[in-house]
């Protein structure tokens, strides 16, 4: 199992340098994860490590590409925030930033990996999030978030998350 599971994190570490994170702390982890394989003793602490391991080497690879955003996204993205409540359409995002619908999509796709149309509703459902684990009425969040009516709200959440809203409240709110 410890031999399956260095060879995993090899085939991890070849991913993340080929994502643009740096070889040298790439391997710094893989490293740091093969000496913690060594030293564990049962299925379970492998299955941990494991998981830590694949953990991090994800949060690294998001941490770089976050600092190698251009400005542009990164401008666009503060505007997409700080507008959630409203049904942000993409020729709006164009003109506001004097950018073709081509180019829009295409540095989405490009620096982030995803559509700006995947960005958008991650970032609504990141919020939706939050606020759920607090006190704010539910029934409010879909309007708040710029969703057209809590059907629609609760099905790209349950789609993304895997819960309803509620399901995700009763899990994560505590008073």
């Amino acid at each position: 199992q410890k031999d399956y599971l260095i060879v995993l994190l090899e085939k991890v570490t070849h991913l993340a340098i080929a994502n643009q994170l740096p070889p040298s702390e790439s391997k710094h982890l893989q490293n740091v994860f093969i000496t913690e394989i060594e030293l564990c003793t049962t299925t379970a602490q492998l299955i941990e490590t494991c998981t830590t391991a694949l953990l991090l080497f994800t949060q690294e690879l998001a941490d770089h590409q976050e600092k190698i955003r251009s400005p542009l996204i990164d401008q666009i993205s503060e505007y997409i925030k700080n507008n959630l409540n409203a049904p942000l359409r993409i020729d709006e995002l164009c003109a506001h930033f004097d950018l073709s619908q081509a180019k829009l999509k295409y540095l989405f796709k490009i620096e982030l990996q995803m559509t700006i149309r995947q960005y958008i509703i991650l970032q609504k459902i990141t919020v939706a999030k939050q606020l759920l684990c607090t006190d704010s009425d539910i029934q409010k969040l879909p309007q708040a978030l710029g969703f057209s009516d809590y059907a629609h709200f609760a099905k790209t959440f349950k789609r993304l998350t895997g819960m309803t809203p509620k399901q995700f409240r009763l899990q994560n709110y505590q008073k």
